[in-house]
């Protein structure tokens, strides 16, 4: 059965009625006209909203008129059918659909020709209802028929080109032909990678989203036939890594380039915008992190939504900009033999990919996803391992980082063994799959997908109960892509250091006399408390960077926000603070305070999402001097530094950001492009190397690891400064702990970036 079905179909239909809202219905009467586009408008929002029973009200009535004012063989009676078929088809009654299909279908072929493209249209609808139904003598003739008449009438690189080549893979893969499933399904997406490539250099970050989105599906379903049926096939499995290194993390390497074109070739007009931009995002996130008391929700809401608005507008102004800034920047085809090249000698790289999986015999997704990991070695050889279905891995993860939160709490025997115990348990589903493909490697370059995200690698644990940072040097990607450096080069730092920390941030929290078990990180209110171990690093760092000086180091009131937008490319940029990240929240009534418009976590088409979107970098960020006023100011700085803001930093020359706070690793799941919160940011803004924490971290042992990375950074990479200094922490803390290391407070901080040196 097709994987057309679910997502291909949908497509069509919207496509379908698309053509009708845009005048396709001629009825010479301007009433009746009137009238039907209310009718359509409201099928396309019922049928949206997965209304489909009562999308079918409206939708008969649309065939009525459009029959009464053309006639019963007009080509909009046939579109009028198609939609009315594809409704009943998406409610399993084949039954109705399939007479509205063929007469759609035989008006169109004696109106248009059998040769039209909106014949293959309803070709296409009808071959997929009988492949649902598992009559496949019926449903081939009519997919090979549409193909046939959309690559003579669109050419063969067009989208429906791709669309037929998928739903002709499904109907032969329910028949067990996997290998032509296989050779259809490569073809379909080698179209979809080209269309990506030519539109990518234009488009809006948004826009890019919701493209990838619209061709998940049959992303998902090629790695799910690969690790169903081909998974001890060295040449397929080293051409699934290839569609993942394509496909993952595409959108940031796109927008990461394109900024950093950008950067220093903007026209005055464009500049402009981009100033203009900068100012609306901060007023954006201003207005959703701290809601006025007295402002009606109402007109709250429409304040955000003018803001979007005009935001979007500047955004696409932007992207028209960055075509002809970004010509040679079109999206880059990266290969495995090119990565494998660039990766450091005794590495290995593994590219996590979450997918839904497809049930071939049934020809529906399965209720569940999966991890895949393809490892690849320094000699270009790739092996697939399968490490089973989502939910269960991603309750492990859950439990493991709650229980590490627990041990940090409370420090004691017991809570540190239970949190060892979740770290071993994890291992088994991730490091015991995975440790028989690494070979001699001592390095690890790991690119997380969904929820692995989160997972603190180096402290799994293997069979001896060893952490994995005690055999291997552990670094994060976006993707595998990184390795392979920008075609335009690194621009030169500025300056050598800009040190931030320890901000007055105003009205404190009490942490009474536990001064020493400080943890970095803010209540819901967003009210942060003193972190004395970051005056510490205030004075012990700088000696330890050559070519630093006083006027490196900004603490106490010094310590602002407008100061860190305003750094362009220190070598180093240190940041001491705090860190926050609020979870999505809907706008419940007068009473919320930070008012989050949400239209969901998930990316569909454009038509899907709505305008009132907001951005998920608005919900992380990092504290500075006045943080705890933010809700009392109106205008200027709040002390707040969203990663929305971050993103229009120039930090293209800028070798290593330190985020010396907690919880800077969250922020908002995109499976497929990573985390989008401060990693997003920074990367966006031109940083090469960002360490980064997944979890509250120790204020006074997270000082004392950050003089001895400094102390390593001097002629150690970042990879391996880190890695010793964790190796340092878990010494002390066995000798401390009678044996035990918790991972709570040596593991929190993880490197992300491509190996870069920094001496």
């Amino acid at each position: 059965m097709s994987m057309g079905h679910k997502i291909l179909l949908r497509f069509v239909s919207i496509t379908l009625m698309s053509l009708l809202l845009s005048g396709g219905l001629a009825v010479g009467q301007e009433d009746v006209t009137e009238r039907v586009e209310n009718l359509n408008a409201e099928v396309m929002e019922l049928y949206q909203a997965g209304k489909y029973t009562e999308a079918l009200v409206p939708a008969r009535r649309v065939l009525e008129l459009s029959e009464e004012a053309l006639g019963p063989d007009h080509p909009d009676v046939a579109f009028a059918l198609n939609v009315l078929g594809l409704l009943y088809h998406d409610l399993g009654d084949y039954a109705q659909a399939e007479p509205l299909y063929r007469r759609a279908l035989a008006i169109d072929e004696k109106t248009l020709s059998p040769e039209h493209p909106v014949v293959a249209v309803s070709l296409n609808n009808l071959g997929l209802l009988y492949d649902a139904t598992g009559d496949y003598a019926q449903a081939e003739p009519l997919f090979h028929r549409s193909l046939a008449i959309w690559e003579q009438a669109l050419g063969s690189e067009h989208p429906k080109v791709a669309l037929a080549l998928n739903n002709l893979s499904g109907l032969v893969a329910g028949q067990k032909k996997y290998p032509t499933a296989l050779g259809l399904m490569q073809r379909g997406l080698r179209i979809q990678s080209r269309q990506l490539r030519n539109i990518f250099s234009f488009t809006t970050e948004r826009q890019k989203l919701a493209f990838l989105h619209r061709v998940s599906g049959d992303y998902e379903a090629y790695l799910s036939l690969l690790h169903q049926h081909f998974i001890t096939d060295p040449h397929v499995v080293n051409q699934g890594l290839a569609l993942v290194l394509q496909r993952k993390g595409v959108v940031l390497d796109a927008q990461s380039r394109i900024c950093t074109a950008m950067k220093g070739r903007l026209s005055e007009a464009a500049r402009k915008n981009s100033e203009r931009l900068s100012a609306l995002r901060s007023q954006q996130s201003h207005l959703v992190l701290n809601k006025p008391k007295n402002l009606a929700l109402k007109e709250y809401r429409q304040r955000l939504a003018t803001l979007q608005t005009e935001i979007q507008t500047i955004e696409q102004t932007l992207a028209s900009d960055s075509a002809i800034v970004a010509k040679d920047l079109k999206q880059r085809t990266i290969t495995v033999d090119a990565v494998a090249r660039a990766l450091p000698k005794e590495a290995v790289l593994v590219e996590f990919a979450k997918i839904r999986d497809w049930d071939f015999d049934k020809g529906q997704w399965k209720p569940t996803s999966r991890y895949l990991a393809f490892v690849l070695n320094k000699k270009g050889n790739v092996t697939l391992v399968d490490l089973g279905e989502a939910e269960a891995l991603e309750a492990q993860v859950t439990r493991a980082l709650a229980a590490i939160r627990i041990s940090l709490s409370s420090l004691q025997r017991v809570s540190i063994q239970r949190s060892l115990e979740a770290l071993t348990t994890l291992s088994e589903r991730i490091w015991t799959p995975l440790a028989p493909t690494l070979g001699d490697a001592t390095q690890l370059l790991l690119s997380p997908d969904g929820q692995l995200n989160l997972v603190p690698f180096a402290a799994l644990r293997d069979t001896n109960g060893r952490f994995v940072v005690e055999h291997y040097q552990v670094t994060y990607l976006s993707s595998g892509r990184d390795l392979i450096g920008v075609e335009d080069g690194v621009t030169a730092p500025s300056r050598e250091l800009l040190l931030v920390a320890n901000p007055t941030y105003g009205a404190t929290l009490s942490v009474g006399n536990q001064t020493e078990r400080a943890v970095r990180s803010a209540d819901w209110s967003l009210n942060f408390s003193d972190l004395p171990g970051t005056k510490q690093e205030a004075q012990r760092i700088p000696p330890l960077v050559p070519g630093s000086t006083p006027e490196d180091v900004l603490v106490g009131k010094a310590a602002r926000e407008s100061v860190v937008k305003a750094a362009r490319s220190p070598r180093i940029l240190h940041l001491a603070t705090h860190g926050f990240f609020l979870a999505d929240q809907p706008l419940a009534g007068e009473g919320d305070q930070r008012g989050l418009i949400r239209g969901g976590s998930q990316f569909g088409s454009e038509a899907s999402v709505p305008q009132n979107y907001e951005n998920p970098l608005i919900r992380s960020g990092l504290a500075f001097a006045g943080a705890n006023h933010a809700a009392e100011r109106t205008t200027g700085e709040d002390g707040l530094l969203t990663a929305l803001e971050i993103t229009g930093m120039d930090l293209s020359g800028t070798e290593l950001v330190v985020l010396s706070a907690c919880e800077t690793a969250l922020g908002e799941i995109q499976t497929g492009e990573g985390v989008f919160g401060l990693r997003r940011a920074f990367s966006l803004a031109g940083t090469q190397n960002l360490l980064m924490s997944l979890w509250p971290v120790s204020d006074a042992i997270t000082a004392q690891q950050m003089r001895t990375f400094y102390t390593n950074l001097q002629n150690q990479p970042p990879a391996q400064a880190i890695r010793n200094a964790q190796l340092a922490t878990i010494k002390k803390l066995r000798a401390a702990y009678k044996g035990l290391a918790p991972p709570a407070l040596w593991g929190p901080f993880i490197l992300q970036g491509a190996p870069v040196v920094v001496n």
